[in-house]
């Protein structure tokens, strides 16, 4: 396996296990470097209980970060795991000397398999606190206009307040190659970051003992404790009953499905013209899209299935592993799509060389509480009306199911939750309110408190003029010869058992051409 560690991907054999100490100087509290990240203009959602444009426009915004850069000269690399010193073999156990963990994360990967990921940051002098996974905004100045930015800062260590800077001048580099630069500023008052070092250790468990494997090169689906069958063919005088996979079908909480839980999220989007990067977004364009059911699809394991890892199984807590075999209830298909994966010779336009009586098909679903049907695409053009003149506007990250002609809001005043497409991400934005009936909210678990009520809108639904959107589910499968489903390890089917048919079936579908 291979895997990316501090932006290293590591392929060494796990031999030799140690704990990294980094050269004495890389954290100690005066060496500050200056440093720059992707960065995009923002407006806050909703700020007076009106949409307000999100909108990406990729700049570059400086940040001060504690330690060098990772892929400066061999002297600024020695501060991290994994550089151009390191042994080949060689895995790390524990947080590296001066750093500590500050915080763990535990993925199920099924088999007896679990990987526990620590996350390491800079100890002593600064408070620093584990990646939020939340960017960082600022200010800057473009064309004599002061804008507001989101910085790409969400996978570093952040400390928040530094009052051991404040008021001070600093000496801050800006590179060590090929000659030392530096620049001398007084203190902001803003965030101090710094690179977060992980620690990988996986855990087998076997019937009676478990097992610890550290670094990137430990295998995420082999259990060396739990006896895997050596794959065999399948014998070619008798036909042998394929696996049978445990199935089911996810049934999301009755709140997920309300006809109440409605949003109102401001969407990024930009004008199509002009084409000059600065005005495509200006102030007064307002970008939202009403959606059926909770738009935070990242973490509510209520109402969407295999958020956390995969969309097409789960995995319970004894590490077994059940396949999503249909919509979950509520949901019905939308769209549909089979390929032929194993057939040869696809590669142009004549069709294929060789064919297999393989089909695999996947499955987009759409809630059936309104109209949905199948959106293709992840951009979406509408139109607004500014000074008269009508611009077009182009939506991104669009969801896979939309309806229109919703003849059940018809003229109806419909109350909707107010919320940002990307204020789960958003700094200082709290929890995101999911509804759970009627006008009760929770909030989710995998965010702070919140800072600030549900904010609600009223709207008229103008059923010629809106569209609604909500969220997809997803399941796939494999299908050998019309008679065996497969949900895993189906290349290893292939190769060992294909030729494996039932005698007793009788091929229903049209037969398939071959090119000659």
């Amino acid at each position: 396996m291979m895997a990316s560690i501090a932006g290293y991907t590591v392929t060494h054999i796990n031999t030799i296990t140690t704990i990294f100490t980094p050269e004495p100087t890389c954290f100690t509290p005066s060496n500050l470097w200056l440093q720059t990240t992707g960065c995009s203009t923002y407006y806050p959602p909703f700020p007076t209980g009106k949409p307000t444009d999100t909108w990406i426009q990729s700049l570059d915004c400086p940040y001060t970060v504690l330690g060098p850069r990772q892929n400066g000269d061999a002297r600024d690399a020695s501060c991290y795991q994994y550089n151009a010193f390191t042994a080949p073999g060689t895995v790390y156990s524990d947080c590296p000397q001066s750093m500590t963990a500050a915080a763990s994360d535990t993925t199920t990967f099924g088999n007896g398999i679990k990987l526990v990921q620590t996350t390491c940051c800079p100890a002593g002098a600064y408070q620093f606190y584990a990646p939020s996974g939340k960017p960082d905004t600022s200010t800057t100045v473009i064309k004599g206009r002061t804008w507001s930015m989101v910085m790409n800062t969400d996978s570093l260590c952040k400390a928040s307040s530094v009052p051991q800077l404040e008021g001070k001048n600093l000496t801050i580099t800006k590179s060590t190659s090929p000659t030392v630069a530096t620049t001398t500023a007084a203190w902001d008052g803003g965030a101090l970051f710094a690179t977060p070092h992980y620690i990988q250790k996986f855990l087998y468990e076997g019937p009676s003992t478990t097992s610890t494997c550290f670094g990137g090169a430990c295998a995420d689906s082999i259990n060396p404790l739990v006896s895997t069958p050596t794959p065999t063919s399948a014998p070619t005088d008798s036909y042998v009953p394929p696996p049978v996979h445990p199935v089911t079908q996810f049934t999301p909480a009755p709140s997920c499905l309300s006809k109440s839980n409605l949003w109102l999220v401001s969407s990024r989007c930009h004008l199509v013209e002009p084409k000059d990067v600065m005005t495509r977004s200006l102030p007064w364009l307002r970008c939202t899209i009403p959606r059926a059911g909770d738009p935070d699809t990242g973490y509510n394991t209520e109402c969407y299935q295999g958020v956390s890892q995969h969309t097409d199984r789960t995995v319970g807590p004894d590490s077994t592993t059940t396949f999503y075999s249909a919509c979950p209830v509520g949901y019905t298909a939308a769209h549909s799509s089979i390929h032929y994966p194993y057939d040869e010779g696809m590669l142009d336009e004549y069709g294929p060389t060789k064919i297999y009586d393989a089909t695999h098909k996947a499955v987009v679903c759409c809630p059936t509480q309104y109209p949905f049907e199948y959106n293709d695409g992840d951009a979406w053009e509408s139109t607004t009306v500014h000074d008269d003149k009508t611009h077009t506007v182009q939506f991104h990250r669009m969801p896979n199911c939309r309806a229109t002609n919703v003849w059940g809001l018809a003229n109806r005043d419909v109350v909707m939750t107010l919320t940002g497409e990307d204020d789960m991400m958003l700094p200082d934005r709290g929890a995101l309110p999911r509804r759970v009936g009627g006008n009760q909210f929770v909030l989710n678990q995998q965010a702070p408190s919140p800072t600030e009520p549900p904010r609600l809108t009223t709207t008229r639904w103008d059923v010629v003029e809106k569209t609604l959107w909500a969220q997809a589910q997803y399941y796939s499968y494999v299908v050998f010869h019309e008679t065996y489903t497969c949900y895993e390890n189906c290349d290893q089917y292939f190769t060992y058992s294909y030729h494996n048919t039932d005698p007793n079936h009788t091929p229903t579908g049209p037969p398939r051409t071959v090119r000659t």
